[in-house]
């Protein structure tokens, strides 16, 4: 696998409405990444998501308050049925949350 290509991969970006959470998000997706664009504006995540989907590339948009605990948790379990991954069939989002860890404050 070469260093640029995350095909296979999945990126959550939070902040990528704007500024360098919109340049990692975009990147990310340019190298392959099923990308999860989340901020705190919906329809800015979407128009994201757009200029990622126009550029041939896969992702999702949530609206997510990271300061919000309960909203972190909500977020993962609706990006669980929709990520595609080989690597967890049954269960998707399992990287999503650090080894050990299967939940925010758990």
């Amino acid at each position: 696998m070469k260093i640029n290509d995350l095909t296979g991969k999945t990126a959550l970006i939070t902040g990528a409405q704007q500024g360098l959470g919109r340049a990692i998000a975009l990147r990310l997706a340019a190298y392959g990444a099923q990308t999860v664009v989340t901020d705190l504006d919906q329809d800015e995540c979407e128009k994201v998501l757009q200029e990622i989907r126009d550029a041939g590339g896969v992702g999702y948009a949530l609206r997510m308050d990271v300061c919000v605990e309960e909203e972190i948790r909500e977020s993962m379990e609706r990006v669980r049925g929709k990520i595609q991954t080989d690597r967890y069939p049954g269960e998707q989002c399992g990287d999503l949350y650090p080894k050990g860890n299967r939940g925010v404050g758990n």
